[in-house]
Formats: structure tokens, C-alpha cells, sequence
């Protein structure tokens, strides 16, 4: 999980830990992303002529989408990444684990690209299953509701995205301490939404 802002709310993508193309992996490791996207459009483009819905060209296209992200290319990520979560779907179902991290690195897209309610349903979803998967204080749960706290907020639905910042924020505390950059970013993002909260609301 990499902390990004993507917008002035924190969202995290998560990250492929092994992108599925060697000379893309060394490009992104020296931060030449730029080079690392080239070689995995090249590679995409192989995979998808030969087996559209196979594991690694869904792999390809998670990794060419967070790439996009970090570059601030939202809009292009959010094109690739949709082609891949409906793929994605199509072939292993909404319930996955590599189609619920292309859901949250589209949901990042998309909350980048002002597209909040789109960021929402999909956020819910994979929140949802993550939950009932591996339980609230997983670290894949609480990217997921991070997440949509930010796209709540884009929404100015600072009240549900206050709740989700706290529980991520203190969850994150305890899991990983309180200077790591996930959770000084969630903090962050629930000090931001408590000062736009109305006094009345």
C-alpha cells in the first residue's frame, strides 16, 4: 500500500508488490516511471491480443494503472484500470482479491477525477467484502474505507467520512504506529474533515 494524494484528500493505492515485467520493475524501482509505463503498455498490449482476461494481463493493467496514478495520469489510470476490473469480473468474479485491488486503485482514479459517487459504490464494495473476508482492522480494509472516507468527502459528506478517517486513523495507529505514512496521512484527512464539519451539523 503506497499513500498517494492524488487530491487534497489522502487516498492510498495499493501496490502490486511484484510488477509482472522485469524491465518495468527496474524502471519504477530507480522511479523512471515514464520508462516503467512504456514497457508495460508493450507488454499489455501482447497479452491482451493473445488472452484478454488472463491473470497476468489483469496484472499488467493493475500494475500500468498504478503506475499512471503516481504520475498523476488519473485519467488515463482510470481508463485502464476500468477495462481490467471488468475483465477482472468477468473472470474471476467481484469477490476476488485481484479485482477488489483494481476496485481500489479505480476508486483512487476516480475520486483524482472528481467522479466520487462511481469511487463510492465501488469503495463500498470492496470495504464489504474485505470485511467479511479478513475482518475490519485488516490493512486491505482499512485502504478500502480510507478510501472512501476521501470519497465521502469529495461528496462534502464530512460526517460519514469523519467516522471512517477516525476508525482508520486509530486501527492504523495500532497496527503500524502512530509515524507511519499511512496513518499521519489518515490523520491528516480526519483533521480536514472535522474543520469543515459545520458547528450545527
Amino acid at each position: 500500500m503506497e499513500a498517494q494524494n492524488l487530491t487534497r484528500w489522502n487516498t492510498n493505492i495499493s501496490v502490486n508488490p511484484q510488477i509482472p515485467c522485469p524491465r518495468a520493475a527496474e524502471a519504477a524501482a530507480r522511479g523512471d516511471f515514464r520508462k516503467a509505463a512504456n514497457f508495460i503498455e508493450r507488454e499489455l498490449a501482447a497479452a491482451l491480443s493473445s488472452n484478454p482476461g488472463s491473470v497476468r494481463s489483469l496484472s499488467l493493467a493493475d500494475s500500468l494503472g498504478e503506475i499512471l496514478l503516481r504520475m498523476g495520469k488519473a485519467q488515463e489510470a482510470s481508463e485502464v484500470l476500468e477495462t481490467a476490473l471488468d475483465a477482472c469480473l468477468k473472470s474471476l468474479g467481484d469477490d476476488h482479491p485481484g479485482y477488489l485491488k483494481l476496485a481500489n486503485n479505480l476508486g483512487c482514479a476516480l475520486i483524482a477525477i472528481g467522479e466520487a459517487e462511481r469511487a463510492v459504490k465501488l469503495l463500498k464494495h470492496a470495504s464489504s467484502v474485505r470485511r467479511k473476508a479478513s475482518g475490519p482492522s485488516h490493512l486491505d480494509t482499512l485502504t478500502a474505507d480510507n478510501n472512501l472516507g476521501c470519497a465521502y468527502a469529495l461528496l462534502l459528506d464530512y460526517k460519514a467520512a469523519e467516522g471512517l478517517f477516525e476508525r482508520v486513523a486509530a486501527e492504523r495507529e495500532r497496527c503500524l504506529g502512530k509515524d507511519d505514512v499511512a496513518t499521519v496521512m489518515t490523520r491528516d484527512n480526519l483533521a480536514r474533515a472535522r474543520k469543515l464539519i459545520l458547528p450545527d451539523a
